[in-house]
């Protein structure tokens, strides 16, 4: 493992760091000056300066891909601020609830909502106000914005910012609606050469600081303008849309049978839904919305039905991968794809379904790293065995006996899996364990 995942696990080296630098920011308070967080950001993006003494040197590019290094030479604020940003991404994800609202240790929620603020803000600057600062800073908008993303989620499900007035958020900050939409779908040329390509870099990267009807808005404009250009969309209403059969008693195999081996483009555009009896005999009422919708409906739960074996519940009704999938559906992961692109066309179409994913889950399908606090779901009882773990407070080598291993059981087969390489060889001890709780697999 990355020696700075070590050092944030093993020791307060991130979280005095952080300390550190607000106190830096913070000293000589000026009343009517900016506030300390401003200053600390303008520290972060202010270019070094020969005063300053010896220049603190990034490195950029890739030689093994035939890519010269470049030198980048930032303020010592900056440096500090990128190494705070990488260990806290490897820190933020195996710190549960009770450490951060009820010990306040190694954050407390006042850490991270100053933290969470402060790269808000960093990053708002990095890639919407003056995205030329990038080419002096390559280094520090990648990890602020993994960070970021990590807190807003910790924030959207246990909120550790101050509740803002009905109708806002902490998150948002100044992005102009009508610029983002006109510079995002090329209406306008931006104004500054370094801003192409910002409203995309926005929404991909930091999408909270805009509202979130106005993304809706903006995912809704794309798909209108992506169903303008596809081809079979250009034709008479009469003769426009795929055309499929669907027996009723058998809609998710009909439906995989006539959809699943349509192309993308042939998905995105209308498709035609004919409900047929058994004896081949049609059903009145042929059309893109209703019956479509009736269908894409009753597929979805079809396939998340658990005497199917696609999927199983947690303990609050929540959806994921059932692991014996295979055992019930010899095509299960055809039929896992298929459901997939159903619920994608459901998205495309703005057909709101009755589906609650798991917190994991959805952690996996977004490609994020599902947190420790969401490992309940999917495992009660090891959850309660790495809290044992880390709050244990005796000689935790000695006494627990534990190593990188973990015990994974398989259709009733238990069997042993090294959490790291030679991890059975590896005791668990107190400076240790908080690196073993990380490499806990959270997701299925």
């Amino acid at each position: 493992m990355h020696a700075l995942a070590s050092l944030s696990y093993s020791s307060l080296l991130i979280p005095n760091l952080w300390a550190l630098l607000r106190r830096l920011a913070a000293r000589p308070p000026v009343p009517w000056g900016p506030s300390a967080e401003t200053r600390l950001i303008d520290a972060c993006l202010r270019p070094w300066s020969p005063e300053e003494g010896q220049p603190y040197i990034r490195h950029s590019g890739s030689p093994q891909n035939g890519q010269p290094y470049l030198r980048h030479a930032c303020s010592a604020e900056a440096t500090i601020l990128h190494l705070i940003a990488e260990g806290c991404v490897y820190l933020l994800p195996v710190l549960d609830d009770r450490e951060v609202f009820s010990l306040c240790h190694p954050f407390s929620p006042p850490d991270l909502d100053a933290l969470a603020s402060t790269l808000n803000r960093l990053a708002h600057t990095l890639l919407w106000t003056d995205p030329a600062i990038q080419a002096q800073l390559p280094h520090l908008s990648a990890p602020t914005c993994r960070l970021l993303s990590q807190l807003y989620e910790r924030d959207s499900r246990q909120p550790f910012r101050p509740v803002p007035p009905p109708g806002t958020s902490a998150w948002l900050l100044p992005v102009e609606t009508g610029v983002l939409e006109w510079e995002l779908f090329g209406h306008a040329k931006p104004q500054e050469p370094a801003h192409a390509g910002r409203a995309r870099a926005v929404l991909e990267r930091i999408p909270w600081v805009v509202p979130f009807e106005a993304r809706v808005g903006l995912f809704r404009s794309l798909v209108a303008r992506e169903k303008d250009a596809l081809p079979d969309e250009a034709r008479p209403e009469h003769l426009k849309g795929h055309r499929v059969k669907i027996r009723r008693e058998h809609l998710l195999e009909d439906g995989y049978v006539q959809l699943g081996a349509l192309s993308a483009e042939k998905l995105k555009g209308t498709i035609r839904i004919e409900f047929v009896s058994e004896l081949g005999l049609a059903e009145a009422g042929i059309d893109r919305t209703g019956v479509f919708k009736e269908f894409l409906e009753e597929a979805i739960k079809a396939a998340i039905d658990e005497e199917r074996g696609l999927f199983r519940r947690t303990a609050q009704r929540r959806l994921y991968p059932s692991p014996s999938s295979g055992m019930a559906e010899a095509a299960h992961l055809r039929l896992f794809e298929f459901t997939g692109r159903l619920v994608g066309k459901a998205l495309y179409e703005g057909i709101v379904l009755d589906v609650a994913l798991a917190d994991f889950f959805a952690a996996k399908l977004l490609g994020k790293h599902a947190s420790i606090d969401e490992l309940p779901s999917l495992d009660p009882e090891l959850h309660a065995s790495l809290q044992v773990v880390k709050a244990y407070p005796g000689d935790v080598e000695n006494d627990l006996c534990l190593t990188f291993v973990m015990e994974e059981d398989s259709f009733g087969a238990r069997t042993n899996v090294e959490l790291r390489d030679g991890g059975g060889a590896i005791p668990v001890t107190a400076d240790n364990r908080i690196e073993c709780a990380s490499r806990q697999p959270l997701t299925v």
